[in-house]
């Protein structure tokens, strides 16, 4: 079971840049693999100070299944959590490189949002199956989901299919 925490503010959310890969560099959330002995909201903490110094009371919102064909991990189970805010410095580490982005479509032609502040989140720069969830996790309602991917001799992973379920707001 691994621990990730994508975006750190409701508004604003905060990805990582992954640069040291075998794969293609992708923006990714904070996290990582649950330790012996720990629960994995104590790892996407753990996660979260290691990858940019900063705390943050986590809120747990999803969970992905993960399929693969032809990769080395063939199986696979993701807790999501969201912050709305923390405490800390940001800093940069030799793992990851946060940066800051718009979750709201005030996208312009420029490539800004419409203040001219932040980008919008870069969803080609991502995993493919982040597109369909991460709304979910901005409009703070509860999924979970399942996604399977081929990866390819190259280790180019391929999007085959995707499911995600949400509960009804119905009593």
């Amino acid at each position: 079971m691994s621990a990730s925490l994508p975006p750190g503010l409701t508004r604003d959310p905060q990805l990582e840049y992954i640069e040291t890969s075998t794969r293609a560099p992708r923006y990714n959330g904070f996290g990582g693999k649950v330790e012996a002995g720990e629960s994995a909201a104590q790892a996407a903490a753990r996660e979260l100070k290691e990858e940019c110094g900063i705390e943050a009371s986590l809120e747990h919102c999803g969970t992905l299944l993960f399929f693969t064909k032809g990769g080395p991990e063939w199986a696979f189970q993701i807790e999501i959590y969201r912050a709305d805010a923390y405490s800390g410095i940001l800093i940069e580490t030799e793992e990851m490189r946060p940066e800051w982005f718009c979750a709201t479509d005030r996208e312009s032609e420029t490539g800004l949002t419409s203040d001219g502040t932040l980008p919008p989140i870069p969803y080609d720069s991502m995993w493919p199956d982040d597109v369909h969830w991460m709304p979910l996790l901005l409009s703070k309602r509860p999924f979970v989901g399942r996604v399977d991917f081929d990866c390819d001799n190259s280790g180019t992973y391929k999007l085959l299919r995707w499911w995600f379920g949400v509960p009804s707001t119905q009593s």
